[in-house]
């Protein structure tokens, strides 16, 4: 469930600082909208470690 609510804020937070990217241009604005895809991108890429450790043939839920 984690890995889902990672996976949508990263995209709709991607989205929007591209979208904030096309109309900032080449300003201060367009350099701090960067940023913000990044954050974005690097939430999906959280989501997408999580999802691919969890379903890997060796993961072990902590305590077992």
């Amino acid at each position: 469930m984690r890995m889902a609510i990672e996976a949508i804020v990263g995209i709709v937070i991607a989205v929007l600082g591209m979208w904030w990217l096309v109309t900032a241009g080449h300003t201060i604005n367009g350099i701090l909208s960067a940023l913000v895809v990044a954050v974005g991108g690097g939430l999906v890429v959280v989501a997408i470690a999580r999802l691919l450790d969890i379903y890997s043939k060796t993961y072990k839920e902590p305590g077992e």
